[in-house]
């Protein structure tokens, strides 16, 4: 019971908190007209934070804040919280997961479910796009296959990590009960 309402706490609050975040940095930037010519941004929307580690997420961090060091456009106001949400959306879901798992274990594996759902989301979306891509623009199949090849790696990667960063982060916030 503790595993699967700490997986099913920290998905929907992965995904909603990924949601918000990228809704309010497309608001900010001006291009939310966006989801209604492409509504498969959604995907991405949704599971694409899963990719990034945490060290690449630091290294946007500062990259942001020192666009807006440059410039004060609202595009850098918006990659900024698009960043941010990188790390609040998993750290605040893992924190919930970690909380509210029935015991370690829970929570860990909790949390490590929803990076891998995260990462089969995003894995799903990169070959429907792969896909699209290859018969839309008539493109070689072997340099869309290589493409997917290389994502592939990179969701993997990414969704291993993130499962094991963001778990220890939920096993840190697993509360114990002394009897």
């Amino acid at each position: 019971m503790g595993l699967a309402k700490s997986f099913i706490i920290g998905l929907v609050a992965f995904l909603g908190l990924n949601f918000v975040f990228e809704i309010l940095a497309l608001t900010i930037s001006g291009g939310i007209a966006i989801l209604g010519t492409m509504p498969m941004v959604i995907f991405p929307m949704l599971f694409g934070n899963i990719l990034f580690t945490p060290g690449v997420v630091s290294n946007y961090i500062v990259a942001a804040f020192g666009q807006l060091m440059i410039s004060s456009e609202t595009a850098a106001f918006a990659l900024i919280i698009q960043t941010l949400g990188m790390v609040i959306s998993p750290l605040v879901a893992s924190i919930l997961a970690g909380r509210l798992g029935g015991s370690r274990s829970g929570a860990f594996f909790g949390w490590f479910l929803v990076s891998v759902v995260a990462m089969v989301g995003a894995l799903v979306f990169y070959f429907i796009y792969a896909v699209i891509f290859t018969f839309y623009y008539a493109i070689s199949p072997l340099l869309a296959i290589t493409e997917v090849w290389i994502y592939l790696a990179e969701i993997i990667i990414g969704g291993i990590v993130n499962g094991v960063f963001y778990g220890g982060i939920a096993l840190i916030f697993k509360r114990d009960e002394f009897y």
